[in-house]
């Protein structure tokens, strides 16, 4: 009653608590010894179980609710929880390692077309890649690294590692493939996807795009992989796949010409020329074309487009 001190409105919860409902006595464990304190389990249900009556105290009048607390014997511990969602995350393993080699057919086609690599480099790649699903898949068996699944972030995560692992590797192995500079290619926000079409590697970009690759993801410059496209076939692949095409009003399709040029974005480049946009275009600033633009910021392969 002393808690109620000052409170203009003061209400008590009177609860009925049965020996199943009741938790475990904290009260040697209470800074207020003269107070008997226990817990009351999680997820329990509290029921108001009758009218509200009015009581008289030295501290003045309270509103007393008589209550109930029922515990829910059917939730889950935290222990419970973890089992379950682990075996979850588990049961979809042996699915997506099916899908994944049935997918290893479009990875090892799209590799040996653009990349030229050899039977034996492409068979090395496949097993490696199969070694490494097979390590996750240890890894999230393994209890210890399960033990934060409770967490709805770390559940979510996990899932998603398992999920997006197909695409993931090979974004990582198109990556260690690429002749681009090292400062992008370790970029977080550059994808395979944008190293793909930047190089121009066509049956890539549409693997990729199978896998789940967002069409639409923006990279450091702020380029879309349909901006960085290096070649007219590789725009096509990636409109099929409902990629956000950039629009050139015709007021500012020159500007645009210039802007995709200082950047290097050859896609959108050479969409801004299909838009009408002119060639021999001088930016304001500097009087100089594309042309020049891309040549003084080395963007090589826009140049000689």
């Amino acid at each position: 009653m002393s808690f109620l001190g000052g409170k203009e409105m003061p209400v008590l919860f009177q609860f009925d608590v049965g020996d199943i409902d009741r938790g475990s006595s904290l009260s040697f464990l209470s800074q207020y010894p003269n107070e008997d304190e226990v817990l009351i389990p999680p997820l329990s249900y509290l029921e108001v179980t009758g009218e509200p009556f009015f009581m008289n105290t030295d501290k003045g009048e309270v509103t007393v609710y008589p209550a109930r607390i029922n515990c829910s014997l059917k939730s889950k511990t935290i222990e419970e929880i973890k089992v379950h969602r682990q075996k979850e995350i588990l049961a979809m393993l042996p699915y997506l390692k099916g899908a994944l080699q049935r997918d290893m057919d479009v990875l090892v086609e799209a590799l040996a077309a653009d990349f030229k690599l050899a039977e034996n480099k492409l068979d090395a790649l496949q097993a490696q890649i199969s070694r490494d699903f097979d390590a996750l898949s240890t890894d999230l068996a393994t209890p210890g690294t399960m033990s934060c699944l409770n967490q709805d972030s770390t559940f979510k995560q996990s899932i998603c590692e398992v999920i997006e692992f197909k695409l993931v590797r090979m974004s990582k192995l198109v990556r260690e493939l690429s002749a681009l500079d090292e400062e992008y290619l370790e970029d977080p926000l550059t994808t395979g996807l944008h190293v793909a079409a930047r190089e121009g590697r066509t049956k890539t970009v549409a693997a990729l795009l199978s896998f789940g690759a967002d069409a639409d993801a923006k990279d450091k410059a702020g380029n879309t992989a349909v901006e960085l496209a290096q070649n007219a076939q590789t725009i096509d692949v990636l409109k099929g796949a409902g990629a956000t095409m950039p629009e050139f009003p015709e007021e500012k399709k020159n500007d645009l010409l210039i802007k995709y040029a200082k950047k290097g974005a050859t896609g959108g480049a050479l969409m801004a020329l299909q838009a009408g946009a002119d060639v021999n275009h001088k930016d304001r600033e500097s009087s100089m074309t594309a042309l020049h633009w891309a040549a003084m910021e080395g963007h090589e392969a826009l140049a000689q487009g």
